[in-house]
């Protein structure tokens, strides 16, 4: 068993119910910022903002399932964006 949290912006977080998930790969907090190519405590940061959906095991250690990542990863901005936004900024610092 598993207990789903989420985080608010007072950065309190919430227990919500217990549930089960099964046969679902669930990824500790290691792994699953590796898949995500940032640091744990990024991923622990998301995680407390609400951003990215975790979960706990009894013994209160974080998992986080494939899914979740994966619609996280869709969630954020694409490179074009970004580099639009970053070479508006340039240009603004610039005149």
């Amino acid at each position: 068993m598993i207990r789903k949290i989420e985080g608010s912006s007072d950065r309190t977080i919430h227990h919500l119910e217990i549930e089960k998930i099964q046969k679902q790969r669930l990824f500790r907090v290691g792994e699953a910022a590796q898949y995500l190519g940032m640091c744990d405590d990024t991923l622990r940061e998301h995680a407390d903002l609400g951003r990215i959906p975790v979960y706990r095991y009894p013994n209160n250690h974080r998992a986080f399932r494939l899914e979740d990542l994966n619609a996280f990863i869709d969630s954020l901005p694409s490179w074009d964006d970004a580099c639009d936004a970053t070479c508006a900024g340039q240009a603004r610092e610039a005149s």
